[in-house]
């Protein structure tokens, strides 16, 4: 049996912007961590285990101006077994890639 949910009954999430953590005349430079956390996404829903930045969903913002070098170090700190079982029948011969917690790297 599937519940329908109420809509717009909880508080729309602020999103934080990154401080820098170094800011020069010639570039500003931040660190993001890719972390595993816990969040509540609606009020009738249980706890849900997300994967985010900085441990945020939806992400932080990062704030520049145009022609404004910026420098992000992404840090990943998800843990290297992967939360959903990967099937690897899929995968022809001898190689079978790494299957920790992929993430995407821009």
């Amino acid at each position: 049996m599937s519940t329908k949910l109420v809509k717009f009954v909880d508080r729309l999430p602020v999103v934080e912007t990154l401080k820098p953590v170094k800011k020069g005349k010639k570039s500003t430079y931040y660190e993001v961590r890719m972390e595993e956390f816990i969040q509540k996404l609606h009020r009738d829903l249980k706890l849900t285990t997300l994967w985010g930045y900085n441990r945020q969903f939806p992400k932080p913002t990062i704030d520049c101006n145009q022609g404004e070098l910026v420098r992000v170090k992404w840090e990943n700190n998800l843990h290297d077994k992967h939360m959903i079982p990967v099937d690897t029948s899929i995968f022809h011969g001898d190689h079978i890639p790494n299957l920790g917690s992929p993430t995407f790297r821009p």
